[in-house]
């Protein structure tokens, strides 16, 4: 094991999350900010940073849905104009069974309770 490697690859995961926190919230982050990160610990993992925020669930970032993978949502609310899914606000219908989200403009389909980032250009 490189622990020096290591500390390098850390160090880096750490500059990009700092960068990208201030780009988000424009200020920079607490030790609260850092305690609270689902961000921060997928950069330690050595996985990417997304081009675009995932979608949250929870009052959290989604990173699985963000990447494709099929997750069942608790909960949908209609409310008009945009849809509501596990307490997220992110949402408008734009097809039966289809929603954007609303922040990426990426297409979701909902079948039942499981829903999945589109893939295909449609």
């Amino acid at each position: 094991m490189n622990v020096e490697l290591e500390v390098d690859e850390a160090i880096r995961a750490v500059a990009i999350w700092i960068r990208a926190w201030k780009a988000r919230f424009g200020r920079e982050p607490t030790a609260d900010d850092v305690l609270h990160s689902a961000l921060l610990p997928r950069l330690l993992s050595g996985k990417p940073l997304l081009e675009t925020a995932p979608p949250l669930r929870f009052s959290r970032p989604d990173y699985a849905l963000a990447e494709g993978e099929e997750v069942e949502v608790s909960e949908v609310r209609d409310e008009g104009a945009e849809v509501i899914i596990d307490g997220a606000r992110q949402w408008r219908w734009i097809a039966d069974g289809e929603l954007v989200h609303t922040p990426t403009g990426n297409v979701y389909r909902l079948k039942g309770k499981m829903l999945q980032r589109r893939r295909d250009p449609h």
